[in-house]
């Protein structure tokens, strides 16, 4: 489905990020995770009763967090 090709993206945009934060790259971090929140907030706005959904949400407003 759509969602699940979605959700496939924004792990790997997490994990881009992750990579450029090992490497001490913030700026391309924040921006990977970003990205990736903006597909997560899409996905848990569409289907708010959906619990994966909200709790990546989370997991990706966590994430930006630690970067700013």
């Amino acid at each position: 489905s759509n969602a699940m090709a979605q959700r496939d993206v924004f792990v790997s945009l997490n994990q881009v990020g992750d990579i450029k934060a090992a490497q001490g790259d913030t700026k391309g971090a924040l921006a990977a995770y970003q990205r990736s929140l903006d597909i997560r907030e899409a996905l848990a706005r569409d289907d708010p009763s959906n619990a994966q959904a909200q709790r990546d949400l989370s997991l990706s407003l966590d994430r930006v967090g630690d970067i700013k």
